[in-house]
């Protein structure tokens, strides 16, 4: 399975609050979304309203707010399971 990095874009910006983690993650899945879709299930919480705005999304899953791009090299396997490379004490959050 293909190796991916995803970076956020903007840590600054509101919808990193609904986020544990901010900053860069490896991920080992079958392409692109799964690797958005892991790092959302693993870092997503929920978020309070702020009166008049609008709640926000997980950042990890929109291009304009995480990079995301296949790493041709690494010193990661692509042989072996979806998982969370780096932060590895992250990985068993996904999971859940």
């Amino acid at each position: 399975m293909p190796i991916y990095e995803l970076v956020p874009i903007d840590p600054d910006d509101r919808s990193w609050k609904r986020s544990t983690y901010c900053g860069r993650v490896i991920i080992r899945a079958r392409d692109e979304a799964r690797a958005r879709q892991i790092a959302k299930l693993a870092f997503d919480i929920a978020a309070l309203p702020v009166s008049g705005e609008n709640l926000p999304h997980c950042p990890w899953h929109y291009e304009n707010m995480a990079r995301c791009c296949r790493l041709e090299e690494s010193r990661y396997a692509e042989n072996g399971p979806e998982a969370i490379l780096e932060p590895a004490e992250y990985d068993q959050e996904w999971k859940r």
